[in-house]
């Protein structure tokens, strides 16, 4: 429609789309990094080299060790008994959940044994994933602000996106009102007319989408 400020909308949306695609860069470049960390450092003595969940990121984060995820080899499983590590924790959460008394075990063999054993099972740490960082706590900070600096710039990628998006919703309400106004001399809203739509974007300097500001303009 030939309207001035669409150039306005324009830049706008190429300003989103370039921190959108800088902040998505960051994120992948931070989780790469802690992601090599993580197997350089801590997982490095007991082998590990395969990928893992965010969730089992999370966990390197929280607990120094994960424990060994069977004790003794061979023969049935033989939970980690040490509550300062991951699986350790979770055996412990385990007994408390579903034993009478999470310190006095009952028989292998019966109902509750099994199946604090089956929920071990499911949620503690296998011996592909077991990490250590005892010795490395220096490594381990450096890798708690590596996820947190990628987590900032995933949630900066997340606030641009809807920042396009409202660049969108602002730019297809000025149409329709542009329309409204050419063809039908206006929008009536209680005894006043849509005379027009004011859009303005601010970029803030170093805020991950700036600010957009939309005003309608009545005439009586």
């Amino acid at each position: 429609m030939r309207q001035q400020r669409s150039v306005a909308y324009l830049v706008a949306e190429v300003f989103l789309l370039v921190q959108y695609v800088s902040a998505q860069r960051d994120g992948d470049r931070e989780r790469t990094a802690y992601r090599e960390l993580a197997k350089n450092v801590a997982r490095k003595p007991f082998g590990g080299t395969q990928p893992g969940t965010w969730d089992y990121y999370e966990r390197l984060e929280q607990f120094l060790e994960s424990g060994a995820y069977d004790r003794i080899p061979g023969g049935g499983l033989d939970p980690e008994l040490d509550a300062s590590t991951f699986n350790g924790a979770r055996w412990r959460l385990a007994r408390e959940t579903f034993w009478r008394n999470p310190d006095v075990a009952p028989a292998v063999s019966s109902a509750e044994y099994q199946r604090a054993l089956d929920f071990y099972r499911r949620t503690a740490v296998g011996e592909a994933f077991r990490w250590s960082w005892f010795d490395a706590t220096l490594e381990q900070d450096v890798y708690v602000q590596t996820i947190r600096s990628a987590n900032r710039s995933y949630q900066r990628a997340v606030n641009v996106l809807g920042a396009v998006a409202m660049n969108h919703l602002a730019s297809l309400i000025d149409g329709y009102v542009s329309v409204r106004i050419r063809r039908y001399g206006g929008v009536q809203v209680a005894g006043f007319t849509l005379d027009g739509l004011q859009v303005t974007y601010q970029p803030a300097l170093g805020a991950p989408a700036g600010s957009m500001q939309t005003g309608l303009r009545f005439t009586r």
